[in-house]
């Protein structure tokens, strides 16, 4: 009887670990060298005793015959398959499991997803799609090396990709932008936005907005029928909170499904569509007493550019509230995420130039980021 391997079987491999993997019910195994190896031979072309014979020429017959028991039960679970014939095994298409792959990342099955298309770029190397997959699956596993690879194979093909020559840029140290493109931010929030909420309140553990809440409300105590500005509003997470301390609410995002989710929690007066630069660029239709951004200055390196524009619209002693992720490097540094981290000697200068104090700054844990919390400086700043 020649042994094959079964059609949904994959042998994969993840820093020298190899794993089988059953594309029928998602079932992910790690297996020992000689499984693996056995597994290999079991091309449909192998009788089982070929295959025994060329393990005891490797391991020795004692440990062989114990491989044979393995074989044995690989073959009543379907693992392998005894035929009778010389039926090749199936000879699996990149794109076939390119489709796998983005399956199992779009279920959060990402080792799993990173598994699949790692052997479909060993199937078929030249498609950039392949790779572009392949970084952005590694870029999810922390393998960064492996991703800068990944996405410099894709980007030799589409050079102008700005989210991708943003990413590199983080991935190869280079000077950093004074920001993210436009783009970029749009492209990830046009995807993040159908599960954006429960990765964020869920997985993530999103406490940035309590966060900032809180730091508000210690700065204002005494204000009332405040006029807010929201930029970088989101889905509204914030602006549900603003909302109790305001008597006019406006959000402004660059994306436009994620304004489609913040108009359904009918906390603001007004939603507009516009990068938050240019909107502050425009001569002020209205001032604020206060201006917020929740997480949204992690796509700017240098704050000037966008807390010399609030001064413009804000009222007499206004207020400018924000998060950002803590760095090291004074004054920003470019993440390997493609978000900006700020030295908190940043804000201080920022402050000093800008004219405005600095009434409120903590350090508190925004989320959680592969498992670990993510530091953040929670600001509060006056207009003088």
């Amino acid at each position: 009887m020649n042994l094959r391997i079964g059609d949904s079987i994959l042998v994969l491999t993840d820093q020298r670990v190899q794993y089988s993997f059953d594309m029928k019910n998602g079932e992910l195994s790690r297996i020992n060298e000689t499984a693996a190896h056995v597994l290999e031979m079991a091309d449909g072309t192998h009788s089982a005793q070929v295959i025994f014979d060329n393990l005891a020429d490797r391991l020795g017959r004692d440990k062989a015959e114990k491989s044979r028991k393995w074989i044995e039960k690989a073959v009543e679970s379907g693992i392998i398959i005894a035929q009778s014939n010389s039926e090749p095994a199936v000879k699996h298409k990149a794109h076939e499991l390119h489709v796998i792959a983005s399956c199992l990342y779009a279920n959060s099955e990402t080792r799993k997803a990173y598994l699949v298309q790692k052997r479909a770029i060993q199937i078929e190397p030249v498609d950039p799609m392949n790779w572009h997959q392949m970084g952005e699956l590694a870029h999810a596993m922390g393998y960064l090396e492996e991703a800068r690879v990944a996405y410099e194979h894709y980007f030799t093909h589409f050079p102008s990709d700005p989210g991708v020559a943003h990413i590199l840029c983080a991935l190869r140290n280079e000077p950093p932008p004074s920001r993210a493109p436009d783009a970029f931010v749009k492209n990830l929030y046009q995807n993040f936005s159908v599960f954006y909420e429960e990765n964020m309140c869920g997985e993530l553990q999103y406490a940035a907005p309590d966060r900032l809440f809180s730091a508000i409300k210690k700065c204002i105590s005494g204000y009332t029928n405040l006029i807010a500005a929201d930029l970088g509003c989101g889905t509204g997470l914030f602006g549900m909170r603003l909302r109790q301390i305001c008597t006019r609410l406006i959000g402004v995002d660059l994306s436009p499904e994620m304004l489609v989710k913040a108009k359904l929690r009918d906390a603001y007066d007004m939603l507009e569509c516009a990068e938050i630069t240019h909107w502050l660029s425009c001569d002020p239709q209205e001032q604020f007493d206060l201006i917020t951004f929740c997480d949204t200055l992690i796509y700017f390196g240098d704050l000037q550019q966008v807390v010399s524009g609030c001064i413009h619209h804000l009222k007499p002693a206004g207020f400018i509230a924000f998060t950002l992720e803590k760095g090291d490097v004074f004054p920003f540094k470019l993440s390997d995420s493609g978000r900006f981290q700020h030295h908190r000697n940043h804000i201080r200068d920022l402050a000093r130039n800008a004219n405005v104090k600095i009434v409120h700054r903590s350090e508190e844990v925004l989320r959680l980021e592969y498992g670990k919390p993510v530091i953040g400086l929670v600001t509060v700043l006056q207009k003088n």
